[in-house]
């Protein structure tokens, strides 16, 4: 199956599938609408933005790394057991 160059909606399975996919869509121009509660992918996004100030954070997807470059180097080595963090960090 083929994908579409510019798809009407977008079907994301994880948080960071939805954030890379809005950020994207940001990008080129356009306006993109979330069809669900926001509010777990905005703590995840503050969570993200205090690892990369330097910051530790309480998010428990993010709270066992010291640094956003920990959870870059942690998707890249382990792709397999970091699979719904990958979309959002490479």
């Amino acid at each position: 199956m083929e994908a579409l160059a510019s798809p009407a909606a977008v079907l994301c399975r994880t948080n960071a599938g939805v954030l890379q996919h809005s950020l994207r869509a940001l990008a080129s121009g356009q306006q993109p609408a979330v069809a669900v509660q926001t509010s777990e992918l905005q703590r995840f996004a503050r969570a993200a933005q205090e690892l990369r100030d330097g910051k530790k954070t309480a998010h428990p997807d993010l709270a066992c790394f010291e640094s956003w470059g920990e959870v870059i180097a942690y998707v890249q080595e382990e792709r397999e057991e970091a699979e719904s963090l990958q979309s959002g960090c490479v």
